[in-house]
């Protein structure tokens, strides 16, 4: 209702500026070609349409009670993917 959409006009903020609205040029899709171009200029590999089968995990002495430390991946078919970051 209008009290929702003036929630959002009031809370709007862009640049540091209340009130203000901004629209990503390209739309939201050049949002996400930015962050996955972002990535991969660091060095991350994106995949997509890919299931996981597990998430690769091993104790970590410097984590606090039973937490662990993630190593990689395994896909469905089998491939062991490790990595530092998931």
């Amino acid at each position: 209702g209008s009290a929702y959409v003036l929630l959002h006009h009031v809370m709007g903020e862009s640049e540091g500026l209340k009130g203000v609205w901004s629209y990503a040029k390209g739309g939201m899709g050049a949002i996400s070609t930015a962050l996955s171009q972002c990535a991969t200029d660091h060095g991350a590999e994106i995949i997509c349409n890919a299931e996981v089968k597990q998430i690769i995990t091993s104790k970590d002495k410097r984590r606090k009670g039973d937490q662990n430390k993630v190593k990689g991946v395994e896909m469905m078919d089998g491939t062991i993917i490790n990595a530092d970051m998931i």
